[in-house]
C-alpha cells in the first residue's frame, strides 16, 4: 500500500534520529549539511504473498546512505546505523513493524566532493491493513526553535490521538498550540521536558471532516517560551471517517 511510503520513513528517522549530531534526511542531503551525515529513502515495495489470499504484509526496500570524510568514522557510523534498524519489531513512532532486517551494503566514494558513500539496504516488513478506520499516520516537524505552523497536517477526517515533542537540547519549554495564530485550542501553556520525549494528549482532536487544518506551535500566555529549545514534533493521527 502506498502509506507505507509515507509512513516507514518516520520509523526509520526515529530510530536514526540521535545519529551525526541530528542530520538525518530524507532521500536528499541539503547543500548545507556537514559531514558526517545520513539519508534514508524508500527504494520499493513488494507484497508478501500467501497462497490462499491476498496478501497481508508488504516489503518495504529502505535505501540508508551514510557520508563522512573519514573511512573509519564513515564504517563506525554505518554500525551504528545497523543496531538501530537490524532485527527490529514492534510499534516505532507510531508505526507497526513486524520485522526489520540488514539486506547487506556497499562502500563508495564520491570522488567529486572526496566523500566516504556507505549505502546499506534493509527489508522492513509492515501489515498490509487496507482499513482506513484503522490507519494511523504521523506528520513530523523537525527543527523547531521557535514558534512554527504546520501547514494543513491533519487532514480531513482525522484525529489527533497525540503529539510527541522529541527536545535534543538541555533547556526547558513551555507551549500552546491551536489551529489559529497564537491560539491554543488544541493545548495550553504544557511544558516539553529537556534531552528526551514528552507526549502531549489534546484536548480537542477532532476540528473537521471536509477540510485539511493547520496547527499552530507557539508561546501563546505571557509564560510560554522556547527556552532555546531545538526539537522535532511528531503528530500523531488516526480517521476517524
Amino acid at each position: 500500500m502506498t502509506w507505507h511510503t509515507s509512513i516507514v520513513g518516520r520509523a526509520v528517522y526515529y530510530q536514526l534520529r540521535n545519529l551525526c549530531l541530528g542530520q538525518v534526511y530524507p532521500s536528499i542531503i541539503p547543500q548545507d549539511a556537514t559531514f558526517p551525515c545520513i539519508a534514508y529513502s524508500v527504494v520499493s515495495i513488494t507484497p508478501d504473498h500467501t497462497k490462499d489470499s491476498k496478501s497481508v504484509a508488504d516489503k518495504v526496500r529502505i535505501q540508508v546512505d551514510i557520508f563522512d570524510k573519514s573511512l573509519d568514522n564513515c564504517n563506525v557510523t554505518a554500525s551504528l546505523v545497523r543496531d538501530q534498524l537490524d532485527f527490529i519489531s514492534g510499534t516505532i513512532a507510531g508505526v507497526p513493524i513486524d520485522t526489520s532486517r540488514y539486506g547487506g551494503e556497499q562502500h563508495l566514494f564520491e570522488n567529486d566532493i572526496r566523500i566516504h558513500h556507505i549505502a546499506q539496504d534493509y527489508i522492513i516488513r509492515l501489515p498490509n491493513d487496507s482499513k482506513p478506520s484503522n490507519m494511523q499516520s504521523i506528520e513530523t516537524v523537525t527543527d523547531v526553535t521557535g514558534d512554527n505552523t504546520a501547514l494543513s497536517v491533519v487532514p480531513p477526517g482525522y484525529a489527533i490521538s497525540m503529539i510527541i515533542f522529541d527536545n535534543q537540547t538541555a533547556n526547558l519549554a513551555q507551549l500552546s498550540a491551536g489551529t489559529s495564530a497564537g491560539g491554543s485550542n488544541i493545548f495550553q501553556s504544557e511544558a516539553i521536558d529537556k534531552s528526551g520525549l514528552t507526549t502531549i494528549t489534546p484536548k480537542n482532536k477532532t476540528f473537521s471532516l471536509t477540510q485539511f487544518t493547520s496547527i499552530f506551535f507557539n508561546h501563546a500566555s505571557d509564560q510560554d517560551t522556547w527556552g532555546g529549545a531545538t526539537m522535532t514534533i511528531y503528530i500523531c493521527l488516526t480517521k476517524v471517517k
